[in-house]
């Protein structure tokens, strides 16, 4: 497909990007890019739907909201009941109206995905701005299978009686501690970059507390999140904040902006790279009036409370 790029200099140029069946895209001239979505370890044998995990994502025989292949770093609208990509929600129940002051329902748009494409949202009153196109999912739905690195510790101090061969541990606690999520972007048409647009100010947004003089919820901190990935047995619906959000521009790649390529240069202009990484550290946030009433230690190895965000 063709992407319009800005090379060192800031001039527009195109660019030819391709896309390969595992999700690569590659670009030409000073831009080498491979985002594969591909899977290092096969599946074979009786596992269902076996595969890389682009395709295990992409559906399975699921069902999809229209034609848009996962791992090729556009990201599709899928039923509640099919999603498992990694995600960084709103709470369920959330409005998002509400919470980032539109006044419309996130979804009402005029038809269409806003995931996909962001004009979808064109003519619903009182949705504006660069998260528009997060409104229908309400947050991000990450394009490729970041990395992600969690940690269980359960802490023991220690009794040394003077004089003995031996030390005796005792319980203190279990904890799970931040994790990080490190994704990529590959912006190759408008939707996606401003779907990565959208991304970057939304984390920025969630970190942010209520301030100001102007502001009828000055001192509210920030919001707390949902994170999900793969099922209930990695992660579902685990109420998170966002502790550290890192991204790179990398010089080596081109840069896109969004519009026409016949749309002239303006201030609200946003150029970005073709691929670009960001890495997010997530903290739990329990509640703990709600962790006392659900959690059980029999529930938790039954897995009965697994989807209410235990791990």
């Amino acid at each position: 497909m063709g992407a319009e790029g800005v090379d060192m200099h800031g001039r527009r140029a195109n660019h030819t990007m391709n896309q390969n069946s595992a999700g690569a895209v590659s670009g030409s001239g000073n831009t080498k890019l491979t985002s594969s979505a591909t899977s290092n370890t096969s599946v074979s044998g009786n596992f269902r739907g076996g595969g890389n995990l682009a395709t295990l994502l992409s559906g399975s025989g699921r069902t999809t909201s229209g034609a848009v292949q996962a791992g090729a770093g556009t990201v599709a609208t899928k039923t509640s009941r099919s999603e498992h990509r990694p995600r960084l929600l709103l709470r369920s129940g959330a409005d998002w109206g509400k919470i980032f002051g539109s006044g419309a329902v996130a979804g009402s748009g005029a038809g269409g995905d806003p995931t996909v494409d962001p004009t979808a949202t064109a003519g619903a009153p009182g949705i504006a701005g660069p998260m528009d196109p997060l409104a229908r999912a309400k947050g991000v739905i990450f394009p490729y299978p970041p990395m992600m690195n969690f940690q269980h510790q359960t802490t023991y101090g220690r009794i040394a009686p003077t004089h003995s061969n031996f030390v005796y541990p005792y319980f203190t606690n279990h904890s799970l501690g931040g994790f990080t999520v490190q994704a990529s972007f590959t912006i190759a048409t408008q939707a996606e970059h401003a779907y990565y647009l959208a991304c970057h100010h939304f984390i920025k947004t969630c970190m942010k507390m209520h301030y100001g003089e102007n502001d009828k919820f000055a001192g509210v901190p920030p919001i707390v999140l949902e994170f999900s990935a793969y099922g209930p047995q990695i992660v579902h619906k685990l109420p998170v904040v966002i502790e550290m959000y890192n991204y790179i521009t990398d010089p080596n790649y081109d840069y896109v902006f969004g519009g026409e390529p016949t749309d002239s240069f303006s201030e609200d202009d946003t150029a970005v790279p073709i691929k670009m990484d960001m890495i997010l550290q997530l903290l739990p946030a329990y509640n703990p009036k709600t962790v006392r009433k659900e959690f059980s230690l029999t529930d938790f190895a039954s897995g009965s409370i697994l989807k209410k965000g235990y791990i």
